[in-house]
């Protein structure tokens, strides 16, 4: 499964790449949550993986504009600022799952096996 990874921190970033991608999927990192969805592609990627506190755009943004391109999308949030409005207005918007920081890779590889059922 080809996953996208959006986060401002790069270390992040690659650290979950490198915990995810010996599971069997392959991740198209980026920084700039603007360029990770002009990057889009529903076809190419299968889940999206975002933090929700990013400069530009916020997580919750780029869940809505990935939902206006790919209805069906799913889209997994990420914070280190769980707060209940948040997780509410992810779960309005139709996020596929709420993760805090730090993630649990093991519930991570989880979500990301049920996704490749579906």
């Amino acid at each position: 499964m080809n996953i996208l990874l959006i986060d401002d921190d790069r270390d992040c970033l690659e650290s979950l790449a490198a915990v995810i991608e010996p599971a069997g999927h392959s991740c198209d990192i980026y920084t700039v949550p603007e360029e990770a969805v002009a990057a889009y592609d529903g076809v190419k990627h299968q889940a999206v993986i975002t933090d929700i506190k990013m400069p530009g755009l916020s997580g919750i943004q780029v869940l809505r504009l990935i939902k206006a391109k790919n209805g069906k999308a799913k889209v997994l949030l990420m914070t280190g600022y769980g707060d209940v409005d948040t997780a509410i207005a992810a779960v309005n918007y139709g996020a596929y799952y709420f993760f805090s920081k730090p993630v649990n890779i093991d519930e991570i590889i989880e979500v990301l096996e049920r996704i490749a059922r579906e």
